[in-house]
């Protein structure tokens, strides 16, 4: 039986478990979102967030969803003469969700809705997959796989006990699960570290390293530990290095997943608990709003989404948290808007009054959301350079470059210089942020900071000219 399914029984074993929390906080208010009822064997146990989507797995089941509360069911089956596969795990990764299900099915979908089932005979199931240094890298029971598609696998190494998750941050791989932790630089030679639990007070205890996430600098892995086959409690670890491995916190009950997004940890488990944090250090009980297990945890469009399970296949739940501002990560930051306006051209400001005029007086102007986050014109830090803005015809041109502000200004007489339309980094040198890209079509100008935006342009508008990297910022997310 997998893990996750095992879990789902060991909590109906325990008695009802109160949480309370301490103050209020940004990360109190969470509902519960709008699922469809598909009937027996529509447990939840796994969520992904990306390309605009949210997509939750369980059962027989996939559901998608565009803003974490209105969920629509995948039409699909993977239920065949032999038998029905079962859905236990999915991710977001190298810009596909991929899915997986019991006997060796792999499920990988580009938008959440139209999946391809593969049979691999080389992948014996996953507990845990993530992408990095240009391989996919999964744990199973023992092993640790790599593969180049997430079709066909390799073993690269095996321990002497069973991984729960994989995660990758920094430049590292750090794989987990029953008291164990090993790292990875490439993803094929590992190398075993110390997780720093306690040592079991109890002989019949077991300790599992359940989920992990990495954000702000900072890996952070939960747990769950259970005496005499009864889940009791669970710990936190953090590492900035993945190496070194400090207990953060004890958690009763025990927790089953974990998220970074927009500068919160998140994590969550036994009897509806949600714990967040801002540094992975100090955590806070957000109120209870459900006392059913939670597995599972994404973040996408500045909200978190939480799922779990009501027991032995009744049904499914999931859960939203209250929308969170974009650029909460970075303090000194604030967003920069874009809007599509009709035509087929773009408009950013960082303004709330040039976004909220904009809104009221011209219709063909539609807002698409936070772009990245940039420093305001009015409080530059240290290390930043001033962007101009130029308007040209209603098109704007950015630059951070003194030489190409005073050339525009002698050879270009159609352009205006506005003024400065925010600070940027000249380089990545501070942690956390991003290139923006800067696209040429036709004398007009298009800039992202998503890296799958940015690829599917350069494969799908020939007419866009990739210009190269205008400035670094810090993503809205």
């Amino acid at each position: 039986m997998h893990r996750k399914h095992l879990i789902v029984l060991i909590s109906f074993l325990i008695l009802s478990f109160a949480v309370s929390t301490a103050h209020a906080g940004p990360l109190d208010n969470w509902h519960q979102g709008k699922t469809p009822k598909l009937g027996y064997g529509y447990d939840l146990y796994d969520v992904a967030y990306g390309n605009g989507t949210f997509v939750a797995v369980g059962g027989v089941s996939i559901l998608t969803s565009s803003n974490g509360t209105d969920w629509t069911p995948v039409s699909f089956s993977i239920c065949f003469p032999d038998g029905c596969r079962f859905l236990y795990s999915v991710t977001y990764a190298n810009g596909n969700f991929i899915a997986f299900a019991s006997r060796g099915l792999i499920l990988t979908s580009a938008d959440g809705k139209n999946w391809t089932l593969n049979n691999s005979e080389t992948f014996p199931g996953s507990s845990g997959i993530t992408y990095g240094n240009g391989i996919f890298v999964s744990v199973y029971g023992s092993k640790i796989l790599k593969s180049a598609d997430a079709i066909t696998w390799t073993p690269v190494a095996t321990a002497d006990t069973n991984f729960d998750d994989i995660i990758y941050g920094n430049g590292t791989f750090v794989a987990f699960g029953s008291r164990i932790i090993m790292t990875s630089r490439d993803g094929l030679l590992w190398t075993k570290r110390e997780p720093g639990l306690p040592i079991p007070a109890r002989t019949f205890r077991s300790d599992y390293l359940s989920s992990g996430t990495y954000g702000n600098g900072t890996f952070v892995i939960v747990s769950w530990s259970s005496t005499n086959h009864v889940m009791t409690s669970g710990y936190i670890l953090t590492s900035t290095d993945g190496i070194t491995w400090t207990q953060a916190y004890e958690s009763i009950p025990g927790l089953h997943g974990v998220k970074y997004g927009n500068g919160f940890f998140v994590a969550v488990g036994n009897y509806g608990t949600i714990l967040y944090s801002t540094d992975s250090l100090t955590w806070s009980t957000a109120p209870s709003v459900t006392t059913e297990l939670l597995s599972g945890i994404s973040y996408g469009k500045g909200t978190f989404v939480a799922i779990g399970s009501k027991g032995f296949g009744i049904d499914g739940i999931i859960l939203q948290s209250a929308p969170i501002p974009y650029c909460n990560a970075y303090p000194a930051s604030s967003p920069v808007y874009r809007f599509n306006v009709s035509g087929g051209f773009y408009f950013w400001t960082i303004y709330e009054k040039e976004k909220n005029d904009t809104l009221q007086n011209y219709p063909g102007f539609h807002l698409e959301g936070t772009a990245f986050c940039a420093i305001p014109p009015a409080s530059p830090v240290e290390g930043t350079l001033p962007v101009y803005r130029f308007n040209a015809d209603s098109h704007h041109l950015w630059t951070i470059y003194e030489s190409e502000k005073n050339d525009i200004l002698q050879n270009y007489p159609g352009f205006r210089l506005e003024g400065v339309a925010f600070y940027a980094f000249p380089s990545n040198q501070e942690e956390g942020t991003l290139p923006v890209y800067r696209f040429n079509v036709a004398g007009r100008h298009f800039y992202t900071i998503d890296e799958d935006e940015k690829n599917s342009i350069l494969q799908t508008y020939p007419e866009f000219r990739l210009e190269g990297v205008a400035f670094y910022l810090y993503p809205p997310e």
